[in-house]
């Protein structure tokens, strides 16, 4: 992501955002076990999101300016 050009870390970003919103609570939140889990991957999707969207602001910046 951090070679490639910013819409790959973008398209990333978002898809993290969409795990940890959607994805991640729907499969782990039938089981109390699995829901717990959910409760420690959850915001490590949040922080690959920021890591992704940060790469992919750095590199449009320096493409377009």
């Amino acid at each position: 992501a951090a070679t490639s050009d910013w819409k790959v870390s973008a398209t990333m970003a978002a898809v993290c955002v969409l795990a940890a919103t959607v994805i991640i609570p729907a499969l782990f939140g039938s089981s109390r076990v699995l829901g717990r889990l959910a409760l420690l991957v959850v915001p490590l999707a949040w922080l690959m999101a920021v890591l992704f969207g940060s790469i992919s602001l750095i590199r449009f910046c320096a493409q377009n300016l």
